[in-house]
């Protein structure tokens, strides 16, 4: 834990835009507007229900959910490598007692991900989520069905996903020992699956109230891409490659609940790579299977110990490379995330000036720090994650085939579009890539050129421009003194961060 703890304030202050995009809704919901991105229009923009609820509670009694939230995720950590070392003590029928040395291997492979880490502090439900599906998990195998059901309720109403854990938590009860067929075992599934039931059905039934639907708006913003989940199950398994094929090794000779587990851990990254997986660093959709993969690692490590000195040097190999990459993985991540300060900063100064300017509602792809600055603002998203006319049109996220009839429809006051310089750094005069395919789209249409004109630029942070369009006819106060939102000359002489690079890694065609 103590472990744990020290990787994890390595990430302190680092965030994802996307965590404030759930913020915005507990915000809104804390001042009485109800469970909404923008006032009046009730959409499912966010998949971390009892999360957001938890971060409404803070804003309630004046404590900001992104100093909070985090909080929450640390202690969730700490409670995770608790529980996994718990569980791989337990589950080891060859060392019952309680001395010390049990299930180090599988709290160490926890505390060394710093995928966990970084997500300790990022905002998201990643770490509470893991820990809900680690509980329930554990529970499922060792043939506790009220633990198993609490913990699986919990889980789903944090993430969605955990759906598929219920359905696999009821299987493992059912095939408990002495056979599937015992009374006990049907007693078991009864009594999970009733627990279940009254636990998520009334959260159900109010869903399908208040939004007009069971399925998250989020879904069709995001469409499957199953070549983009192979290629983020492979960079899982560059680092978690080795765990798994030691903890795979005599499949025969395995317990019975390390093959649940292991079980569980494929049927989960199948689901994953059929989702696509997602952009944030640390493999974020595939950590709750971690806790899972450690403790049948420990389960494997210690019998391979007594055999040849191959497997033994298998069992030392996978551990080293696991904590070698994540040590690459955390400098990375470390690297990447200097300017995220810095860039949150920028974007909430900026919604701010706008939103003094007069302007009421913009458009824009990156929604989460720039919306939660101004709640009061309409939020247009060409993510389409809070747009549910977006989220029906054709394309990925950040490639939807946005068209005229989308923006007669919402018709924003403002329209921000993300653009990188691209040539030499210090080049005066470079060439400008608008970053999202959706954003290059909008700008190609005729009702854009004809509609909306360009009202000014902001540099964010030194690392990429904003370009404003402002509708012809809404008029914007004049900017104060010193704005953010400039000429381009201003903007490119403060854009010392970029790079080409840089430009072509976040400009995807």
């Amino acid at each position: 834990m103590l472990v744990a703890l020290v990787h994890a304030l390595r990430f302190s202050g680092c965030s994802v835009d996307d965590a404030y995009i759930s913020f915005r809704y507990a915000l809104n919901l804390a001042e009485g507007r109800g469970l909404v991105y923008n006032a009046g229009e009730r959409v499912e923009g966010y998949t971390n229900f009892l999360w957001t609820l938890l971060a409404a509670g803070f804003h309630r009694v004046g404590a900001p959910a992104p100093l909070w939230m985090p909080l929450v995720s640390l202690a969730a950590l700490l409670a995770l490598v608790w529980v996994t070392v718990r569980a791989a003590r337990s589950l080891d029928p060859d060392d019952p007692s309680p001395r010390a040395p049990g299930g180090a291997v599988a709290g160490l492979v926890v505390a060394l991900s710093a995928g966990l880490a970084y997500h300790a502090f990022a905002g998201l439900e990643t770490v509470a989520f893991t820990l809900a599906w680690t509980v329930a998990a554990v529970a499922a195998v060792q043939s506790r069905p009220v633990r198993f059901a609490l913990a699986a309720a919990v889980a789903f109403l944090l993430r969605p996903e955990a759906g598929l854990l219920a359905l696999w938590g009821l299987a493992a009860l059912a095939a408990a020992p002495p056979a599937p067929a015992s009374s006990s075992a049907r007693r078991a599934v009864l009594l999970a699956g009733a627990l279940l039931a009254a636990l998520l059905a009334p959260y159900l039934l109010w869903k399908f109230w208040y939004f007009h639907g069971l399925l998250p708006n989020t879904l069709g913003a995001k469409s499957p891409d199953r070549a983009a989940g192979l290629r983020y199950l492979g960079v899982w398994l560059g680092s978690a490659g080795g765990l798994l094929a030691v903890s795979a090794a005599g499949l025969r000779a395995m317990r019975r609940p390390d093959r649940w587990l292991l079980g569980l851990v494929a049927v989960h990254s199948l689901a994953v790579v059929l989702e696509g997986g997602d952009w944030m660093y640390g493999a974020r959709l595939l950590l709750p299977s971690l806790p899972c993969l450690a403790i049948v690692f420990e389960g494997r490590v210690r019998p391979l110990l007594d055999r040849p000195g191959a497997w033994r040097l298998a069992a030392f190999a996978a551990a080293l490379l696991w904590a070698g990459q994540n040590l690459r993985e955390g400098a990375r991540i470390s690297h990447a995330n200097e300017l995220t300060a810095p860039q949150d900063l920028a974007h909430s100064a900026i919604a701010r000036e706008l939103l003094g300017r007069g302007a009421r509602s913009v458009a824009l792809h990156d929604i989460g720090v720039f919306g939660y600055a101004v709640p009061g603002m309409t939020i247009r998203d060409l993510g389409g994650l809070t747009d549910p006319v977006l989220a029906r049109y054709p394309g990925a996220m950040g490639r939807k085939r946005i068209d005229d009839a989308w923006l007669a429809l919402r018709a924003p006051d403002l329209v921000l579009l993300n653009a990188l310089p691209i040539g030499a750094p210090g080049d005066p005069h470079p060439s400008i890539r608008v970053q999202w395919p959706v954003e290059r789209r909008l700008m190609a249409l005729e009702s854009f050129r004809e509609r909306y004109v360009p009202e000014c630029v902001a540099s964010v942070a030194g690392y990429h421009l904003l370009l404003a369009y402002r509708r012809r006819d809404r008029a914007l106060a004049p900017a104060a003194r010193d704005p953010n939102c400039t000429t381009m000359d201003e903007a490119l002489r403060h854009a010392g961060r970029w790079s080409s690079s840089l430009a072509a890694a976040f400009s995807p065609d």
